[in-house]
């Protein structure tokens, strides 16, 4: 279920009038969990994909309980091998069983957002920071939560319950004025903005033939990250606005990623959810381990580096388990341990104020913002790119790694020249506007937008 198709805007709508209802307030969590399973089952392909969702709820349901009565690290350690046996089981064995078509196991949308919501869930329960009873009802509008089953954000349960039970009081007019132009902007960037670079993606796959291979292979590299960018950054726009509404507070996914100063801060800007998942996870409890057991201060710096290699190649097979998706890890964790080692040399070789001179210097700056972004995305490459097969593919994707760099630089370099916050227009003008241009597109496209890649993830 698209966040264009009738059956989303439907849900969105009523469930919207509802949640804002002073009658129905001491009923928001029941009001939200029914629209989320609705839409949920809605959005499942098959009985064998509700039935993965099913099981993998019902094993998250009795590790939480597990952990919370008995709070022993082998025990948790348990919970969590099980929860991702279960996601792997669905995600890579299941779908190649033979079985009748309405009980297949596809893709099952959502399942790696379920998982992770369990797996902080287990964590935070043996810690004793979730309530001693947590209600099912709470558990399940958590985990299916209609705004962010597809792809996200991702939200602690004690703030996603916070804003749900007790929402904070707003003036309605300032919720409209904040609400509705993010969804009308999102939804700008989901359809039109990603059509165009989706489009200009699929194009530079059949090139024509006056067209020099390291230049489509180039257009086929910068328009899948931009179509990746505007379908997913608008999505989120959109579900944040549509939780303003509600009176639900989501947290921001993206902030500008590529206007990041190296690759390290890419990663706190792009997808900023699953990374705060990951550093709070996965990279904080490893670096605190591999410090307890390291007995030279000097290697303290050097641990984090492996700590980001660690942390990013699970982000990349997080995408899926395979020798694609496994590359794809590996080239970013190179990336970021790169980053953080050199950052470590630099600093020791040149001392924190010279460093900091040298990395506000605007030609810096614009090449090491110009290899950051080139870098993610000729990474992306991984996740559509069929592999070189002959010196000559090779060629062109070094050529096309060249340009990438150069044209991704220029455009940092000209970014630098203007400023941070132009100005502001009419929010009813913007909105009017966005709203103008979609339904344009739309009709066009016969209500089709282009695919969010992240709910398959």
């Amino acid at each position: 279920m698209s966040i264009v198709s009738i059956p989303f805007l439907l849900i969105a709508v009523v469930t919207t009038l509802l949640l804002r209802s002073e009658r129905w307030q001491a009923n928001r969590a029941r009001i939200l969990t029914l629209a989320s399973v609705a839409f949920v089952a809605g959005a499942t392909a098959s009985v064998g994909d509700a039935l993965c969702l099913a099981a993998m709820t019902a094993t998250g349901w009795i590790a939480i309980r597990l952990v919370t009565v008995r709070k022993n690290t082998p025990l948790l350690a348990s919970a969590i091998v099980l929860v991702i046996a279960a996601f792997l089981a669905s995600r890579q064995i299941l779908p190649g069983v033979d079985v009748p078509p309405w009980l297949a196991v596809g893709p099952t949308i959502g399942l790696s957002y379920v998982m992770f919501r369990i797996l902080h869930l287990i964590v935070d329960a043996h810690g004793g920071e979730l309530p001693d009873r947590l209600r099912p009802r709470d558990y399940v509008c958590y985990l299916f939560c209609y705004l962010t089953f597809l792809a996200g954000p991702l939200q602690r349960f004690p703030e996603f319950t916070a804003s749900l039970d007790a929402p904070s009081p707003e003036v309605p007019r300032i919720e409209l004025r904040d609400g509705l132009p993010t969804i009308a902007l999102g939804y700008l960037k989901f359809t039109a903005i990603a059509g165009l670079f989706f489009t200009v993606f699929l194009q530079a796959q059949t090139p024509a033939s006056w067209c020099p291979g390291p230049v489509a292979v180039a257009a086929s590299v910068l328009g899948f990250a931009l179509y990746l960018y505007a379908s997913f950054s608008g999505y989120t726009d959109v579900v944040r606005g549509i939780g303003r509404l509600a009176r639900l507070d989501l947290p921001a996914n993206f902030d500008r990623p590529f206007l990041a100063s190296d690759f390290l801060d890419f990663w706190s800007r792009w997808h900023i959810s699953l990374s705060d998942w990951f550093k709070l996870y996965v990279f904080n409890p490893l670096v605190k381990a591999l410090i307890a057991v390291n007995v030279r201060p000097a290697l303290v710096p050097y641990i984090g580096v492996l700590g980001f290699f660690v942390t990013f190649l699970l982000m990349g097979l997080w995408h899926g388990v395979s020798e694609r998706f496994a590359l794809y890890g590996l080239v970013l964790g190179g990336g970021v341990s790169a980053n953080k080692l050199y950052q470590v040399l630099a600093l020791r070789r040149l001392g924190r104020r010279p460093y900091n001179a040298l990395v506000a210097r605007p030609l810096y700056a614009a090449v090491a913002r110009g290899l950051a972004v080139a870098y993610f995305a000729l990474a992306l490459g991984f996740l559509w790119a069929i592999a070189p097969s002959s010196l000559e593919d090779m060629a062109h994707w070094a050529g096309a790694a060249v340009i990438v760099f150069v044209v991704v630089t220029i455009l940092c370099a000209l970014a630098a020249k203007f400023p941070a916050s132009p100005p502001a227009l009419p929010r009813d003008l913007v909105s009017a506007g966005a709203i103008a241009i979609v339904l344009a597109y739309l009709l066009t496209t016969q209500g089709v937008a282009p695919p969010l890649v992240y709910t398959f993830f």
